[in-house]
């Protein structure tokens, strides 16, 4: 088998001990196994030993920050889990200017030629798509199951298409946060009529998070 690669690392925690010095040597431990790659998260809770200081509220750039680290984290381990090296990274763009309902449209009816063109050859279409329009023109990328470029640029009508490969390493954490960062502003956009930052094939494998109490050691 493949070797499993450390994916998000966490910080080396040491052993504390609360006001009263007993040791404080749980922690929680999450792991998830998405495809070839085991990511593992460790998360500390110690009490507090001298006077609390006053809890601050966070900024709205602090939570926003948060948030998109925690879509990047999911996007991976659902790219991960579901795509392979030959699998295909698509971008879908247009010839003339769209709004984005006239694009959200056009995505639907090519996904629904893309499912067809996969069921004729019994296969599985695998996809995870999104859109940006806030900083560029509007365009979309799709994470699919792979499929000769042909058959891609018959479906796409509207524009041009831009088509790479998966690479051989199964670990897509960079492409995962490249797609959470170039569509951060249009997810937010009161226009964003679905209020998600992707839609995806409900044939996907979800992978399950396992928690536990470890010790620190």
């Amino acid at each position: 088998g493949i070797p499993a690669e450390p994916l998000f690392r966490s910080q080396s925690i040491n052993t504390r001990t609360t006001s009263k010095g007993r040791s404080m040597d749980k922690v929680i431990r999450e792991t998830c196994i998405a495809g070839a790659v085991i990511d593992r998260t460790v998360k500390a809770s110690f009490p507090h030993g001298g006077a609390r200081r006053p809890k601050s509220k966070p900024t709205s750039e602090a939570v926003r920050k948060n948030n998109d680290r925690i879509a990047a984290k999911k996007l991976t381990r659902l790219i991960n889990a579901n795509f392979m090296p030959g699998d295909l990274h698509v971008t879908l763009t247009y010839a003339e200017v769209v709004n984005v309902e006239k694009a959200n449209h056009e995505l639907d009816l090519w996904l629904r030629r893309m499912r067809r063109e996969y069921h004729r050859r019994g296969r599985e279409f695998k996809y995870i798509a999104v859109t940006e329009y806030e900083n560029k023109r509007i365009h979309h990328h799709i994470v699919m199951s792979e499929i000769e470029f042909s058959t891609i640029n018959r479906q796409w009508t509207a524009g041009r298409i831009r088509c790479t490969a998966l690479d051989e390493t199964r670990s897509y954490k960079a492409l995962a946060e490249y797609l959470i960062k170039e569509t951060q502003k249009t997810f937010r956009q009161p226009d964003n009529a679905l209020r998600r930052r992707w839609k995806a094939s409900r044939n996907l494998i979800r992978p399950a998070v396992k928690r536990e109490w470890v010790s620190v050691r």
